[in-house]
């Protein structure tokens, strides 16, 4: 078993979510700690690029997740997460999404999302929004101490689709 377990933009990329997640909560130690680091789909972004964000990567992202949904899982899977923390923008993904709006919708539109989206717009929506509006979202959870009322997943293994959406 182990202390920590790290799951660095991972979930996004896989078929069943949940499967992962349950076996992250098999191996790790009671009171071990799991990191799971996402895209966030209701991202400050997000929202400006729409089918333009970078970060929805079809079909390599099979998923996508938000602040809700993420913690859903989590908890479904038997984790507490003790706060989430956000990324406000990643320069790369903000010049290749202005490109892709430029390629698709003109230059007009294209600087008009980079205005919307720049540094100090997605910073003062992180501000009044918390991590609920950066560009990636990360949980910090815990697995339950051995014999706690919340340890070990809630229900049985199943699909989640009623709670990710594919928004292409």
């Amino acid at each position: 078993t182990f202390d920590v377990v790290l799951m660095a933009h991972v979930l996004e990329h896989t078929h069943s979510p949940g499967t992962y997640l349950r076996e992250a909560w098999r191996i790790l130690k009671p009171g071990g700690m799991l990191a799971v680091a996402v895209p966030n789909i209701e991202s400050h972004s997000a929202k400006v690029f729409k089918s333009s964000w970078r970060l929805l990567m079809p079909p390599i992202h099979l998923y996508h997740f938000s602040v809700e949904t993420l913690s859903r899982f989590l908890t479904e899977s038997g984790f507490e997460i003790e706060r989430f923390v956000s990324k406000t923008v990643y320069p790369i993904m903000l010049k290749r999404s202005v490109k892709i709006t430029r390629d698709s919708s003109g230059v007009w539109p294209s600087w008009v999302a980079w205005a919307r989206s720049g540094f100090f717009a997605t910073g003062v929506r992180q501000l009044m929004c918390g991590p609920r509006k950066g560009d990636a979202i990360t949980a910090y959870c815990t697995k339950p101490a051995a014999g706690s009322a919340g340890s070990g997943p809630r229900c049985a293994p199943r699909r989640h689709s009623v709670y990710y959406e594919r928004r292409f």
